[in-house]
């Protein structure tokens, strides 16, 4: 192999070209047209009408209305997801490579673990915002490595993952930090915070007049359903019907709540199997009253919440269960648009493989929280900036969820396994990555 950067300047010698291109046109074979579920369905049929609501992210359904100009149904979103992903792992399997590193294939090995490749095929919000985020730290580790300025389309990455999940920012906080430092190296680590903060203010800014005024986005408070869930649990608790009587159906009682309550998911409740469903009241008064509500029912019975917000952490992180949870979607759900999903000798191979894994804690959240914080420790002791980076990411996007997580399906931690699993790929070639331990973290 050529030891000099200059010879390797043509992408096409890289040995990551071909493999990469093979990975993505298998995938897009295997998943076509993309799999949908019923969350999927809703936002597809929002590109369609041009009705858009902010129980989704607005921006992913204005964007799959854009797509859907140039290929009708969820193959256009299927095809950007997988370009995101492979194109950025093949950006960072060719830098390695240039940079004389002989393990440049494991960022391939990322793209091909259970844990990565179980539900990149799936045309769903958290993936739209962790192939983003992936994307934009390729682009910041390439020009942390090369020594040069990010440029603003790594920004561009970052608004659009945060536009896919309106809990997306925090996870964005860190990325844009390290855009900073790279962006201006004499900043010191204090003004490279305030301007974090102040752009992240913006982003949120930027993407409500968007959603809002551009979009006319109508509001939906999809917060309701959280705050039920809360509700049901201190009343299961103390014996109480807490919930205001317009959110509850004539025939249900307080027996039958404290039934179909469960600390896992708020489903039997107030979601897709509660039958007949509950009512949900959209842009009301009567959505207004409820944070006051709940404020006054934990402030009085903060024991029972915790226990109850505790409890779902622990089942989404599957701490102490045997099995994995909801780490396997591939299917279309059936709907009224005719989009369905052939079964492929691919796509039986892909849920034989994932199933493997099933018990494994490869899909389990503790351990990549777990790994991550490991991770943390190290590169904060070498002064390893994307370790550092990827890994905060990754965490404080997660662990947010302990207050407004609605079920304990994997999914929700996408991006801490994606950001966890970059943050030690780098840690392991970082003596091939020049320029990476900086002082100003």
């Amino acid at each position: 192999m050529p030891n000099t950067l200059q010879t390797k300047s043509n992408i096409f010698v890289s040995p990551a070209w071909i493999p990469s291109i093979m990975l993505f046109i298998v995938c897009l074979l295997a998943f076509y047209p993309g799999f949908m579920s019923p969350d999927s369905i809703n936002q597809f049929a929002e590109s369609l009408s041009l009705h858009f609501t902010d129980w989704h992210p607005p921006l992913m359904a204005a964007v799959w209305s854009v797509l859907n100009t140039l290929i009708h149904g969820p193959f256009g979103m299927l095809f950007l997801q997988l370009g995101f992903y492979w194109g950025s792992l093949f950006i960072l399997a060719d830098m390695a490579w240039r940079r004389g590193s002989h393990v440049w294939w494991l960022w391939l090995l990322f793209g091909l673990l259970p844990c990565t490749l179980n539900f990149i095929g799936v045309i769903w919000k958290d993936v739209g915002l962790a192939v983003a985020y992936l994307a934009a730290a390729a682009n910041l580790l390439c020009a942390h490595t090369d020594k040069r300025k990010p440029n603003l389309s790594v920004l561009v990455l970052i608004l659009y993952g945060i536009g896919m999940r309106w809990n997306g920012l925090p996870a964005a906080l860190p990325l844009i930090y390290w855009w900073f430092m790279l962006r201006y190296p004499k900043w010191n680590y204090r003004i490279c915070l305030i301007s974090t903060v102040l752009a992240g203010v913006f982003s949120v800014v930027l993407l409500a007049q968007v959603s809002y005024k551009v979009l006319r986005a109508e509001v939906t408070s999809p917060w309701q359903i959280l705050i039920l869930h809360d509700l049901a649990a201190v009343g299961c608790g103390t014996g109480q019907n807490l919930i205001p009587t317009e959110f509850v159906n004539a025939n249900m009682n307080t027996s039958d709540i404290c039934a179909a309550y469960t600390p896992m998911w708020n489903d039997p409740l107030f979601a897709y199997f509660a039958n007949p469903r509950p009512p949900l009241h959209y842009n009301s008064a009567k959505a207004a009253m409820l944070p006051k509500i709940w404020l006054h029912t934990v402030l009085d019975n903060p024991r029972i919440y915790i226990e109850h917000r505790s409890a779902f952490f622990a089942k989404f992180l599957r701490i102490g269960e045997s099995k994995a949870y909801f780490y396997l979607y591939n299917t279309v759900i059936q709907n009224a648009f005719g989009i369905s999903h052939q079964p492929n000798a691919l796509i039986l191979a892909h849920a034989w493989y994932i199933n493997l894994f099933e018990s494994s804690f490869i899909l389990k959240p503790w351990f990549w929280c777990v790994l991550a914080t490991v991770l943390l420790v190290i590169s904060v002791r070498r002064k390893i900036l994307p370790v550092t980076m990827a890994s905060v990411s990754g965490l404080v996007y997660v662990f947010p969820y302990w207050f407004i997580g609605p079920t304990a399906d994997l999914r929700y931690s996408y991006w801490l396994i994606l950001s966890t699993t970059f943050a030690a790929i780098v840690l392991i070639m970082h003596k091939n990555l020049p320029n990476i331990a900086v002082s100003k973290t």
